[in-house]
């Protein structure tokens, strides 16, 4: 786990998996009642530049009663709405709103969750 200087991991209840890695340089949020899979990734800054460009960062946050499957990767700048499930082995790079079941690579719309 990494947590830059100034920035902010904020961590509600639930569970997080073995092997899970979080990279906070800007904002990381988790919600209450979030289960997480073996193997998540969690990263809200590029941490790189190609030549002539700036990183940046976006913050993520969780909201509460979300399921994140094994091997979930979420990138900068998204939001994960309450009660929402992500399927095992997606990549998160847009919202994912709340009471949805979103997966693959990169992450869409699958159903509403029941």
């Amino acid at each position: 786990m990494t947590i830059a200087e100034n920035a902010t991991l904020s961590l509600g209840s639930g569970y997080i998996n073995g092997d899970a890695s979080i990279s906070c340089f800007l904002n990381v949020r988790i919600g209450h009642g979030v289960a997480i899979g073996p193997e998540l990734m969690l990263i809200d800054d590029d941490r790189h530049q190609l030549s002539g460009t700036s990183t940046s960062a976006g913050p993520i946050n969780i909201g509460d009663h979300v399921w994140l499957g094994s091997r979930v990767t979420i990138l900068k700048g998204t939001t994960i709405g309450d009660g929402a499930v992500v399927a095992a082995g997606s990549v998160v790079t847009r919202d994912v709103p709340a009471g949805e079941l979103w997966g693959g690579v990169p992450a869409r719309f699958i159903r509403a969750v029941a």
